[in-house]
């Protein structure tokens, strides 16, 4: 028991008196009594539980009270049972465990605790006598017979007497009795506490109780009416069990008035004639007994037996002589003797029994009537009670709403300020302002100097010109020489790809870039000796109709396939290609104009589509071997180059210092490293085994391609590393062999190791951060490769092939890839935002003419009344604000961790966040921080959502089939929710409802969208109705509770780029098959998933969902009608590398009124296992990560004062 902080050296203080030299008495300060301790208790009636509660820990503790002054802990004992005695009576009350708010003895037995199991009753009696006459005379009884036979150390004895309880402290080791009065003592000349006396022996038990219980006398005589006194007995034992008086107890005791004295006095004469009182007067009688003659007591005794009977015949004459009538005394004596039945006449016999019968009969009707009186009164009452009730309830109901309706004004006239003084634009996605003039003639300039300032048209793309671009009929407009052309895949390809772009526009005069393609040229004549720069037609390029003299704001693509010689991939050199923009795959060092030409891969991959087959999976981190290399050099005549070193003829150092031998001796050192004595397993091989067919002449020296693309796979997905060698030709600044190679390392998993990185550059390096993907080394460092390749750790190696891997699928393994990127690219150098990401419509279930019905009056289901925000009218979320700022703030994040450079959104779940001081200074339009900033505890936080973001709402989206009353039963249940902007039911059933279906009116728009095919998969379209970035995914048979959803909601608003919510499920690793994952729903300490049929997620998420995730996983999704929540969390952890967030205890939810649903077939849980492996192949590895912490409100369980609130009841 822990006691309040006023408690101390200083309280509680008193003032000691001491009567008649015999009994010490203890006055404590007002304060600290049973109605007034601890500070802020009400009046109390709990005074006979206190008393039982200080016998309990007297008992319990062996506490000998010696000096009631001296004895420290009875005044802790005392202030203990005090605030537990209080406490329980204030809960007896609270639950209506009593009748009456006066809590007697056998109720406080009863709810007192277990703890009052030591005391047990030994005498119980009740005596309707006057305290004065019968007190010492019943004490002293119990007491002797107490000293006789004791049965224990100590004897509790309660009084109780008018309302008030006493307790009496019998103790056989300090021969002392003690007086315990936890009640307040007030007159009108002095102010006081409980009271504690003691006196040094038994027998001075009669000034004590009188000295006690005189306020008790006096009150009684005031009040004109009889008292009962009830007196228990206990010891240690066991429980007391007996009742109690009934009455408030009003102390008038005076310690120091004169009245007292007098009084005390008077009774002490009264009793001083009682037996078993010791003050020497039976000792007197004895000695004057033992001095009397035999023959004076024979006399008197003579006397006295003379005398009675003469007297009792007297009396017994005059009573006889004195009766009025002798038949009527007769008729009263006979009816009272049993045995006088026989002299009764029969005619009186009758009479009196049919007098009997009609006192019976009138009985019983009295009986009757006052028992009909009585069962309607007490219904009276009962429903008089329950009117009570059920207005109390209305009361507390009609409160919450009136707090709520005045902390919603208070958010309205903030937002209206705010809407007054704001002067920030609004922003929304870039209307299009396209140009409707071809290009004019400018002059010309030095092609090798262009860069974008000075050979770009900035004027034909405008901002929020939508970046159109425009692609010349490879047929129409051909550019090659005769007998050459454009391989036929790329030309369908080109125009395929191109016409799924949004930026593609078929008006020539409102385009910003122009694309012209060039290559893979091809030559009709097949000559192995023909060269490619004589492919292009420099005069056909320049009679292009768009051309405008220079070639500005055009873009000439050169995309290798075939021949991947750097001969074929170099169309453009010592050709004049004025001020257009050169994209291919291979530049000389002299050619490339940095941040206007473009580096991209080759056309290696399919058209479009899923590709993640072609990938090998991610595990396990290290494969077989560490470092794996196949390629030949050629030479200009086309014959394979070897190296044959003798070590004892060549100096190795001489080779490093020598440029021309480099090679040779990076060739010697790899062969020698593969032959080393280390475990590591290398695969190097520098010649073609069978040879290369190639016998054509080559311009440049560059490393070839061995074997076929299935051999050189299957060597790759068994390298931890790949080695790509830089071109021997330092003027060489990349090749497509190159780019060749590291294609094919991606794809594999096998992470690039490129000698010679600092002498080249990749494919979009101005956007890409290749150091995140590839390992650059010089030359220089062979010799420290191994050591290098040895020191990455597993998760830095299984980083880099993870960033290698997302950089291959959504820039290069493509042609539609590769296309989306160059625009892209370029479209982010002019600072012009993407288009607007496509988002799918909310057609409605019912037609334009039709009108659903609304339902009755909603009846709210009971639940704890809590003001849990204000009701808001709907409020979208802020949509596209960050246009233009996105590419200057988080444009790393965008090209390098989001991978889509391709769509603006309206929101991200990454947007940065403003300082705390700045929703302070100047920033503070849509904040609402908790009790204006100064923060607080329940009230003030439920009257605003603080956190780190400005105000916003959250949508719900329910998915629906076929269960129409569950379904209104759940929107019903979503009446007066704060924060609810409006909910989205995706009927996905092909029956329409209804037309007498009744929805709910809940106060905010219920939104039927009709849903284009039975599909899981439209739980995640990124509907236009959806207006805010939070949304609350929920199942038609879900229950949650109004406070649930609210917090939910605000730990949502701190993790927005995860999944909040309440169902956790996680993986578990299949011990019985290996290489496996099973799904599992059972209760754990560790968790991966929370299953979106209740979770919050961001609206970015649903974008991803539909468009970005591979549409294997939402076609297994359709297949088995089930895992659209575990694709979610695949998705969002595969991009954050963040586990989900569980809120509350919530685990499952159970619905027993409703149908059967998919997730209760048996098959449901199997296909599940299914899908978790099938996932982790798409993705390549296991994306789940493990959490094991759920979230709760901060003051959970967290003892606050009194005038406090938690943030949540029950969360």
């Amino acid at each position: 028991m822990t006691l309040p902080p006023l408690f101390s050296c200083h309280f509680p203080s008193y003032m000691k008196n001491c009567f008649n030299n015999e009994v010490d008495i203890l006055w404590y300060q007002s304060e600290f009594t049973q109605s007034r301790y601890p500070p802020g208790q009400k009046l109390s009636e709990a005074c006979t539980l206190i008393c039982l509660l200080v016998a309990v820990r007297i008992s319990r503790g062996n506490v000998s009270i010696y000096d009631i002054e001296n004895c420290q802990r009875l005044n802790i004992i005392v202030a203990e049972a005090i605030i537990e005695g209080n406490t329980i009576h204030a809960w007896l009350i609270k639950k209506r465990l009593i009748s009456h708010p006066y809590l007697n003895t056998e109720d406080a037995l009863k709810h007192g605790g277990k703890s009052l199991n030591i005391l047990k009753e030994w005498k119980f009696n009740i005596f309707h006598e006057e305290i004065e006459t019968s007190l010492y005379k019943n004490i002293n009884v119990f007491l002797h017979e107490w000293y006789k036979n004791p049965k224990c150390h100590t004897l509790f004895m309660l009084l109780i007497t008018c309302g008030r309880t006493i307790l009496f402290i019998f103790q056989e080791t300090t021969s002392k009795v003690t007086l315990f009065d936890s009640h307040s003592h007030t007159t009108g000349n002095s102010n006081h506490g409980l009271v504690i006396a003691q006196a040094p022996e038994s027998q001075n038990i009669i000034p004590l109780a009188l000295r006690s219980t005189w306020t008790l006398h006096e009150h009684a005589h005031v009040r004109r009416r009889p008292r009962e006194t009830r007196i228990h007995h206990a010891n240690a034992q066991r429980v007391v069990k007996s009742p109690r008086g009934i009455g408030p107890a009003r102390d008038v005791f005076d310690p120091d008035s004169r009245k007292m004295e007098e009084t005390m006095r008077l009774r002490r004469n009264t009793y001083e004639a009682l037996p078993f009182y010791h003050n020497g007067t039976g000792r007197e009688m004895c000695q004057w007994l033992t001095h009397i003659k035999l023959s004076r007591i024979i006399i008197l005794t003579s006397i006295v037996l003379f005398i009675v009977p003469l007297f009792t015949h007297y009396y017994l004459s005059k009573v006889e002589s004195d009766a009025p009538d002798r038949d009527m005394y007769r008729t009263f004596s006979t009816l009272e003797a049993f045995e006088d039945f026989t002299s009764m006449k029969a005619s009186q016999l009758k009479m009196r029994i049919e007098e009997m019968f009609r006192i019976k009969i009138s009985v019983s009707n009295e009986l009757r009537d006052l028992s009909a009186k009585r069962q309607r009164l007490q219904g009276e009452v009962n429903s008089l009670t329950q009117k009570i009730d059920e207005l109390k309830q209305e009361l507390l109901h009609q409160q919450t709403d009136l707090d709520r309706l005045k902390i919603s004004v208070e958010q309205a006239q903030v937002a209206q300020k705010e809407a007054v003084e704001r002067n920030t634009p609004e922003l929304a996605p870039p209307k299009r302002i396209l140009i409707n003039t071809l290009p004019i003639v400018l002059p010309s300039t030095d092609p090798r100097s262009c860069r974008m300032y000075n050979c770009f048209d900035h004027s034909r793309c405008a901002l929020t010109s939508g970046f159109p671009v425009y692609l010349y009929d490879p047929d129409q407009f051909s550019v090659v020489s005769p007998g050459w052309d454009v391989d036929g895949f790329l030309k369908t390809t080109i125009k395929q790809t191109l016409g799924y772009n949004p930026h593609l526009t078929r008006n020539p005069a409102e385009a910003c870039v122009y694309i012209v393609l060039i290559g893979e040229a091809l030559s009709l004549h097949q000559k192995s000796n023909q060269r490619h720069n004589k492919a292009l037609d420099i005069k056909k390029l320049q009679a292009l109709p768009y051309w405008g003299g220079d070639g500005r704001n055009h873009i000439l693509l050169n995309l290798a396939r075939r021949d991947l010689s750097a001969d074929s991939g170099n169309i453009f050199s010592n050709l004049d290609t004025g001020r257009a923009m050169v994209v291919q795959s291979t530049f000389y060092r002299n050619q490339f104009r940095d941040d206007f030409d473009l580096i991209v891969p080759p056309i290696l991959g399919p058209p479009g589509g899923d590709v993640w087959q072609e990938c090998a999976q991610m595990l396990p981190a290290r494969r077989k071997y560490l470092l794996s290399f196949q390629g030949e050099m050629r030479t200009f005549m086309g014959t394979p180059m070897t190296y044959q070193i003798d070590d004892a003829d060549i100096d190795l150092e001489k080779l490093i210092i020598d440029d021309n031998n480099i090679d040779a001796f990076i060739i010697q050192h790899l062969k020698d490293m593969s032959n080393g004595i280390t475990l590591d397993k290398f695969f190097i091989q520098f010649e073609c085994i069978p040879a290369s067919m190639e016998s054509k002449p080559v311009e440049t020296l560059d490393w070839s391609l061995c074997g076929t693309d299935s051999s050189r796979r299957a060597i790759l997905k068994e390298s931890t590393f790949a080695l790509i060698l830089a071109p021997s030709n330092a003027t060489l600044l990349t090749t497509s062999f190159m780019q060749a190679r590291l294609y094919e390392a991606l794809r594999a998993g096998s992470i690039p190791v490129i000698l010679g990185g600092d002498q080249i550059l990749l494919n979009y390096n101005e956007v890409v951060d290749w150091r995140r993907a590839v390992i650059f080394l010089p030359k220089a460092r062979v010799t420290e490769m191994h050591f290098l390749l040895r020191a990455v750790p597993d998760n830095d190696l299984l980083t880099i092939r993870r960033q290698g891997r997302l950089i291959w699928e959504r820039y290069m393994s493509t042609a539609q890839g590769v296309v989306d990127t160059t625009i892209a690219v370029i479209r982010d150098r002019l600072g012009i935002p993407p288009l607007p990401a496509s988002q799918t419509s909310s057609p409605s279930v019912f037609n334009e003419s039709f009108v659903p019905l609304k339902s009755d009056a909603i009846i709210a289901e009971p639940e704890a009344e809590e003001s849990l925000g204000p009701l808001e009218p709907p409020y979208p979320s802020p949509a596209f604000k960050r246009n233009y700022t996105t590419l200057l703030v988080q444009n790393h994040e965008i090209w390098n961790d989001w991978m889509d450079p391709f769509n603006l959104y309206p929101q991200l779940p990454f947007d940065t966040v403003l300082p705390s001081d700045a929703k302070f200074l100047g920033s503070e339009v849509g904040f609402r921080p908790i009790g204006k900033g100064a923060g607080g505890a329940g009230k003030e936080f439920s009257e605003s959502l603080g956190g780190n973001y400005p105000r916003e709402q959250f949508t719900i989206v329910m998915l629906t089939y076929e269960r129409e009353q569950v379904l209104i039963n759940s929107l019903a249940r979503l009446y007066g929710l704060p924060y609810l902007n409006k909910v989205l039911v995706v009927w996905n059933s092909p029956k329409p409802p209804v037309e007498d279906l009744k929805w709910p009116d809940i106060g905010v728009p219920i939104h039927v969208i009709k849903a284009p095919r039975n599909s899981l998969n439209n739980r995640f379209l990124p509907f236009d109705a959806i207006e805010t970035e939070a949304v609350l995914s929920i199942d038609d048979d879900a229950h949650l509770r109004h406070d649930e959803i609210m917090f939910g909601f605000r730990v949502w608003r701190e993790h927005r780029d995860r999944v909040v919510g309440f169902p956790g499920r996680f993986h578990a690793w299949d011990q019985n098959y290996h290489n496996a994952w099973n799904y599992n729903s059972n209760y754990s300490c560790e968790l991966s998933m929370v299953l979106t049929g209740a979770a919050f997620i961001h609206k970015h998420y649903t974008y991803l969902y539909t468009h970005w995730l591979p549409q294997a996983i939402r076609d297994k999704v359709d297949e088995y009608m089930n895992c659209e929540d575990i694709a979610m969390n695949f998705l969002i952890s595969h991009l954050t590398r963040k586990p989900p967030v569980k809120v509350t205890s919530r685990w499952t939810f159970r619905c027993p009124g409703c149908p059967v649903s998919l997730s209760e077939d048996d098959t449901h849980f199997q296909e599940r296992h299914k899908c978790i492996n099938f996932f982790s192949q798409v993705f390549g590895y296991m994306p789940l990560l493990n959490t094991q912490y759920r979230a709760d409100s901060i003051l959970f369980k967290t003892r606050i004062p009194h005038d406090k609130q938690k943030c949540f009841k029950f969360i």
